[in-house]
C-alpha cells in the first residue's frame, strides 16, 4: 500500500484523502517506517501538493487531535531530509574543489 502511495505522488499524481490520512496514520501506529515516511514527504517536496491535498490534510488536522503529532512528524522528517542534502551538498563541494583543482592544474 505505501509504495503504492510513494510511486503515485512520486509520478505527480495527486493523493486522495484516504491515502494521506493511510500514510500519517500508518506512521503514527508504527506499522510504516521511517525511510518509508521520508519517500512520501520527499516525493510531495518534489512534487507539491495540490490544492484539494492541502485542504483534505489540513481538514483532517482539524477534526483530529493528532495535529501536533504529524506537526512533529513533519519537522522530524525535514530535519533528517535537510540534514542528508547538506552532506550531500558537503560531498558536491568537495567534488567541484577537486575538478577546479585538475581543470587548472593544482595538486590534488
Amino acid at each position: 500500500m505505501i509504495v503504492d502511495i510513494i510511486n503515485k505522488k512520486r509520478l505527480g499524481q495527486e493523493l486522495s484523502y484516504k491515502e494521506l490520512d493511510d500514510s500519517f496514520n500508518g506512521y503514527l501506529e508504527g506499522s510504516i517506517k521511517d525511510y518509508q515516511m521520508s519517500a512520501v514527504l520527499m516525493a510531495i517536496c518534489i512534487n507539491g501538493m495540490t490544492d484539494e491535498e492541502v485542504e483534505s490534510f489540513l481538514k483532517r488536522c482539524e477534526s483530529n487531535c493528532c495535529c501536533a503529532e504529524k506537526v512533529r512528524i513533519l519537522r522530524k522528517t525535514r530535519k533528517a531530509l535537510l540534514d542528508t542534502i547538506h552532506k550531500e551538498q558537503a560531498l558536491l563541494d568537495k567534488l567541484d574543489n577537486l575538478i577546479w583543482n585538475i581543470e587548472h592544474g593544482g595538486a590534488l
